[in-house]
């Protein structure tokens, strides 16, 4: 989502659904959300001005069937 501020700032909030494996190959999944201010300097793109991420769901040991479950509920 995408909120216009004032001054030039953009707000923007996007939430993560993360898979992977591990260097000893156990699934994990965690979900994080990400707050991120915009700004307008006149260059050709926004600039980071602030970011704070928040962990909805830590890192999580899961079995195979759990992270595919987790994929397609992202999805």
């Amino acid at each position: 989502m995408i909120t216009p501020g004032q001054d030039g700032d953009h707000r923007i909030t996007v939430d993560f659904a993360w898979e992977g494996i591990t260097r000893t190959g156990q699934p994990m999944t965690a979900r994080t959300r990400h707050d991120w201010t915009l700004t307008d300097t006149g260059e050709r793109y926004l600039r980071l001005k602030r970011f704070h991420v928040t962990a909805l769901e830590p890192f999580t040991p899961v079995t195979a069937e759990e992270a595919l479950t987790h994929h397609d509920a992202a999805h």
